[in-house]
């Protein structure tokens, strides 16, 4: 008895062809496994703006040749890029304003280094730092009083000052039109203590009360007060020192000028 192969044959092949399309159908229903994508790289910010001016800055020197002058100009736009870091997180970065030498009052060379001026700059500043100290006091000296305590010394009354709105706008303005925008902007982003105010006496926006009484024939204890309506506020006292002693403590030096000669 013969078998029928064909039969046979065609069936294990419709099996095969079956399980196939079964096997399609169910990987066809798993999930596709999820796209990873890196994150892009941050497009703002602080750190983001100090890349984006480096690679400015090399493209630029790469152009130019990179000579020393266009260097500086280059570097600008990074220096920017780096103050507002600062500005982002507040830091607590001190820039000294002013120093003293002589009895006169100067930029310091912090603030010259910090804001990039040139000698020119930093003369102007000076020279209006000096000038505005000398017409502040001018107002000052020409409305003072001067009376006699009850225990022998001296009482110096200075009221608030009509003209100080006008020197501390001469004053302001002035840094304005020298530095520009850019560094006016970042100096009083670091004028932290309101060093212009300390240096200029509130710009005359208080009065003032000075004493000075005697301890011996030679020595004096003095005190300096700031008057506001409630009272003295930030007050600065010398228990004892010679009258060439204190004019070199204090901010004022020219209040010793007030002083009666008979008095000393």
């Amino acid at each position: 008895m013969k078998i029928a192969k064909r039969p046979l044959l065609l069936a294990t092949i419709i099996g095969f062809l079956t399980g196939c399309g079964v096997m399609c159908l169910i990987m066809s229903r798993e999930p596709a496994p999820a796209k990873i994508f890196a994150p892009a790289p941050s497009t703002s910010g602080p750190l983001a703006a100090v890349k984006q001016a480096q690679t400015r800055n090399s493209e630029k020197l790469q152009k130019a040749g990179g000579t020393p002058a266009q260097e500086a100009l280059h570097n600008a736009e990074l220096r920017r890029a780096l103050e507002e870091i600062h500005r982002s997180r507040r830091a607590g970065v001190d820039v000294y304003f002013f120093a003293a030498k002589d009895g006169k009052v100067f930029l310091s060379q912090q603030f010259i280094n910090f804001f990039n001026l040139s000698p020119v700059e930093a003369a102007k500043l000076s020279g209006l730092i000096q000038a505005s100290r000398a017409e502040l006091w001018k107002a000052q000296k020409a409305q003072a009083q001067v009376t006699p305590t009850d225990t022998g010394g001296i009482v110096i009354r200075i009221p608030a000052l009509d003209a100080g709105p006008d020197i501390y706008d001469k004053v302001m303005n002035g840094f304005l039109s020298v530095l520009g925008n850019d560094r006016y902007q970042d100096m009083m982003l670091y004028n932290h203590d309101q060093q212009f105010e300390g240096l200029f006496d509130e710009f005359g926006g208080e009065g003032r009360m000075v004493t000075f009484e005697k301890v011996d024939a030679d020595h004096y204890k003095f005190s300096d007060s700031e008057m506001a309506k409630f009272g003295p506020i930030n007050s600065f006292s010398v228990p004892s020192a010679t009258l060439d002693e204190i004019r070199t403590v204090i901010r004022n030096p020219e209040l010793l000028d007030l002083v009666p000669a008979s008095w000393k």
